[in-house]
């Protein structure tokens, strides 16, 4: 076997790890063969997740390929089934249809103003879909209607995504005051893992939620998505509007929070079970501060 036989062997043995791995879920998507173009080997094929595609690059890339994938997650590939909208709220979203109702399977939730749902396939009763914050996951189909794709199309358009790297702009002058001010509303309402309404809130949830209703910049749901949100700023810089990322002590679980002055912080506490504000020295003897990131630029609209 030539060498170049024999990586493109390996290859393929790696990327078949992928598959098997994908196939564990209850929709079949993930399809991957190493090509030949030009002399050159290409990785081909579609995946679902955008995790996914991450990891196929990677391996590529390590075995000098190029990479030919469909993402199935991508909204701008078109590659949904179709498009639907909430006829009730919230729609719970899970993170596989044999754990739905369970409560730490809650992937996200969505309300009517979210917007439309693309709708990417079905198993189990349960309906694949993905919000605008590009959040995946399993929705009972009584909550949803089918709609025209292109205003559905159009109102993705629309959304205003929180850029990695950097802060965003274009935010009116009061825009950090409004921030604010929708932060303190939640106050109080309860602790709910993967809750995004005033009904209840996890940690991401509550900052994706209030940074929309506010200013309407879309964040990604999860915490661990959202660490790459906006841009990084140093700890002794940190100031009102500020994402604040932590773990518990003890834990491995991420944890983001606002700040609401350089030295306060409000945040959806499992512990307490509530959104709580608290000051910055008190938070830290419960939690391990690791990164702050900007996701509004200060000095108003531009």
């Amino acid at each position: 076997m030539t060498p170049a036989r024999a990586a493109a062997a390996s290859l393929e043995a790696e990327l078949q790890g992928i598959v098997v791995a994908a196939a564990a879920h209850p929709l079949t998507a993930v399809d991957l063969r190493v090509e030949r173009r030009a002399g050159a080997a290409v990785v081909a094929g579609r995946v679902l997740t955008f995790r996914q595609a991450e990891e196929v690059r990677r391996r590529a890339a390590e075995h000098g390929a190029e990479v030919a994938l469909e993402v199935v997650a991508d909204p701008e590939a078109g590659l949904e089934e179709g498009w639907v909208e909430l006829t009730a709220e919230p729609v719970d979203v899970w993170r596989a249809p044999g754990s739905a109702g369970q409560e730490h399977a809650r992937q996200t939730q969505y309300l009517r103003g979210d917007g439309p749902l693309r709708r990417l396939g079905a198993a189990e009763g349960l309906m694949l879909v993905q919000g605008a914050d590009l959040t995946l996951g399993w929705a009972e189909p009584g909550r949803l209607a089918e709609v025209e794709p292109e205003p559905a199309r159009a109102a993705w358009a629309g959304r205003r995504r929180v850029p990695a790297g950097e802060a965003s702009g274009g935010v009116p002058a009061n825009g950090l005051e409004r921030l604010l001010a929708r932060a303190y509303v939640e106050l109080g309402v309860p602790y709910l893992w993967g809750g995004t309404t005033h009904a209840g809130f996890d940690c991401s949830g509550l900052v994706q939620r209030v940074f929309s209703d506010a200013l309407g910049l879309l964040l990604p749901k999860h915490t661990g998505d959202q660490r790459h949100a906006g841009g990084r700023v140093p700890f002794g810089e940190a100031a009102a509007g500020d994402l604040l990322f932590a773990t518990p002590r003890g834990q491995r679980v991420g944890h983001v929070l606002l700040f609401t002055a350089s030295d306060r912080v409000l945040h959806a506490c499992r512990t307490e079970g509530r959104v709580i504000e608290e000051g910055l020295g008190e938070n830290a003897a419960r939690y391990q501060h690791q990164g702050v990131r900007r996701v509004i630029r200060a000095g108003g609209a531009s």
